[in-house]
């Protein structure tokens, strides 16, 4: 009744909050997916943004999703539930998706993992030919599939482009200590020539733009060389993306 009343006054219904819910409270990869859509295009709209602030554990919720039990689907989704609400920056970048934790979760994307995997029905047969029990569900190392990579890319270098301590964030050094900045050889070695990652032009642009985000302070520059293996030629050969908005942004890092 109270919902009822204050649409009558004209106040904008809460759509984010039954959403919130659902990624919270369900246990279906698929159900959770679902809400994670809807949660995007929710977070795309800046009349949302006090709804979005609200839920304070939206955020741990969808980096759940990013769980390698989970299917492509629904990493697919919450990859792309946190892209949008990085698009947004501000408060919503700063305090929701801009923290280590979710950076963390979406880095961890572009890694080998481990995942339990079904035998195939060839495996079954070859078995069931040789007298064999039935092979069981095992656990084996597999690569992201190149969806996973591009968007993960996506979502970091989005978060990268707000201001430089959010360049500093993704790439591990937010106290502006390289030492102690993360492995950023996941990136770097998608431009070498080698990488079969690296082939697809889509992910390769990506990689690209999110390493000349990060070449934009010294700090972001000195962990691409000494935690990515970025060769100084290579580094040389980029430029930059341009400044941030805020001129001052990025001073004197």
């Amino acid at each position: 009744a109270m919902a009822q009343e204050g649409a009558e006054d004209g106040a904008r219904p809460n759509l984010v909050a039954p959403v919130a819910e659902e990624l919270r409270n369900s246990t279906d990869h698929a159900q959770r997916a679902d809400a994670a859509s809807k949660l995007r295009e929710l977070a795309t709209d800046p009349g949302n943004d006090a709804d979005v602030l609200a839920e304070t554990d939206v955020v741990d919720n969808l980096v759940k999703l990013l769980d390698a039990d989970a299917e492509d689907a629904a990493r697919l989704a919450g990859l792309r539930a946190i892209h949008a609400m990085a698009t947004r920056q501000g408060e919503i970048l700063r305090h929701r998706v801009g923290c280590r934790g979710c950076v963390d979760a979406v880095w961890r994307q572009l890694q080998p993992f481990e995942r339990v995997v079904e035998p195939t029905e060839e495996e079954v047969a070859a078995a069931e030919e040789a007298g064999a029990p039935k092979p069981e569900a095992t656990k084996r190392v597999v690569s992201p599939s190149n969806r996973i990579v591009f968007h993960a890319l996506r979502c970091l270098a989005t978060m990268a482009s707000s201001d430089w301590e959010s360049t500093h964030l993704v790439v591990g050094a937010p106290e502006g200590v390289v030492e102690l900045a993360r492995d950023l050889t996941p990136l770097c070695d998608i431009l070498k020539p080698d990488s079969e990652v690296g082939k697809v032009d889509l992910i390769r642009a990506k990689a690209t733009r999110l390493i000349r985000v990060c070449m934009r302070t010294r700090i972001g520059r000195e962990c691409l060389l000494r935690r990515g293996g970025l060769v100084p030629s290579l580094l040389a050969a980029l430029a930059p993306v341009a400044k941030y908005e805020d001129a001052g942004a990025d001073a004197g890092a």
